[in-house]
Formats: C-alpha cells, structure tokens, sequence
C-alpha cells in the first residue's frame, strides 16, 4: 500500500510554508513602503519623473559643472540599503528556484507512485477476471 508524508517531510514542508508566508509578509511591507514614498506598483511615478529628469537635462548646458550638479553621490546609508535589497532580492530568487526544484521532485514521486497504483489495480483486475473464469 502507499505510505502517508513522513513526519519530517511533513515537518519540511511546514517550515518552508512557514519561510514563504514570512517572505510574502515582509514583501507586503516593502511594497508599502514603495508606496509611501511615492513610487507606484506600475511604476507611472517613476516614469513621470524620469521623463522629467531627461527634459531638465536635455535643456540644461551640458558642461562638466552641470552634470557634476545634477548627478549627486549617494550615501553610504543609500548604497548599504541598495546592496541589501540586492541580497533579498537574490535570497528570494534561490528560494523560487529550490521550491521549483522541490515541487518537481514531489511531482515525480507522486507520478511514481500513481503508477504503482494503477499497476496494482490492473493486476488486482486481472486476478480477478481469472478468478471470476475459473
């Protein structure tokens, strides 16, 4: 007969939805704050600003001085919360790729086992059909 999810499959799978709902909350969060600050989830604000920026710049003298005006260093603060967006972001990209790893190896254990099944059930069929002509 088929055996039932072991208790530390089970257990895995707890975490790992437990790791993802956790993920989705804090996701929420950052999306709000993107918000707050005023930059919309399609992003019309963002262009708005860009197509600003390039008619400021594109009016302005192009001298060294100007651009040196225009283009501003960032903030260690900045470049720090940058990198660690980065390393969410990346952290967020090897989770999606191990749970699609994952789910394609429980897909082929539970065709497998479908096909133990329906073995089954046709030699149990045919067990039956001989007993049946006898």
């Amino acid at each position: 007969m088929l055996d039932s999810y072991s208790a530390s499959l089970l257990c895995r799978l707890l975490r790992l939805h437990r790791a993802m709902a956790q993920q989705s909350t804090t996701n929420g969060h950052f999306r709000e704050t993107l918000e707050r600050r005023g930059l919309c989830d399609d992003g019309e604000r963002f262009r708005a600003l860009s197509q600003c920026r390039a008619a400021s710049t594109a009016s302005s003298t192009t001298t060294a001085r100007g651009r040196l005006l225009l283009d501003r260093a960032k903030e260690p603060s900045t470049r720090m919360s940058e990198a660690e967006l980065r390393r969410q972001v990346e952290e967020v990209r090897i989770k999606i790729h191990l749970c699609k790893l994952e789910r394609a190896s429980v897909e082929a254990q539970v065709a497998r086992r479908w096909a133990a099944v329906n073995s089954l059930q046709r030699e149990i069929d045919e067990m039956t059909t001989l007993l049946m002509n006898k």
